[in-house]
């Protein structure tokens, strides 16, 4: 990660956090090698008691914004939105058949649903293009120039990055 600064450590925005989709990509795959990081990115929801102030009994709900983990094969990763980098996703897709995981990170998505669409389309493209059996090795290159099923706006410009998880 070389184009990266951040100035806390939370990652709400601040003008001096700066990134880029590679750096992001790098980022992710290094996370997404602990075991612990990954069962946190594939929950769905959590639940927890705690005392209030009060000393009262309180149940607290955390729901994932991910809505891509409520399709089989997604498995995480990572929602985001800022002024600057408007709607943001790192999100995981892994292969049923052969357990290989892909990952997809979008910045500036127009809306918040369509960075959803974006990754979904990009990585079931990329998963059937790496891994269909019947494909040959030079038809598998291609995944990386052929721009068409990524963005059905093509008018819009939206950094993305694809990498196979190792």
């Amino acid at each position: 990660m070389t184009r990266s600064k951040f100035s806390n450590p939370h990652g709400l925005m601040n003008l001096k956090n700066v990134s880029t989709v590679d750096d992001m990509c790098k980022l992710c795959k290094r996370a997404w090698s602990n075991k612990t990081f990954q069962k946190i990115c594939a929950t769905k929801s959590y639940k927890c008691n705690i005392k209030d102030l009060f000393n009262k009994d309180k149940v607290l709900e955390w729901d994932n914004t991910n809505i891509l983990l409520k399709e089989e094969g997604f498995t995480g990763l990572k929602t985001g939105w800022t002024y600057a980098a408007n709607a943001c996703l790192a999100a995981t897709y892994t292969n049923k058949n052969n357990n290989k995981t892909l990952l997809a990170v979008v910045f500036n998505s127009p809306t918040k649903a369509s960075r959803f669409d974006d990754c979904r389309n990009l990585l079931l493209w990329a998963n059937n293009k790496l891994y269909n059996e019947n494909k040959t090795e030079n038809e598998n290159a291609s995944i990386f120039t052929d721009k068409s099923k990524i963005n059905s706006k093509p008018k819009l410009a939206i950094p993305l990055k694809l990498s196979t998880l190792l």
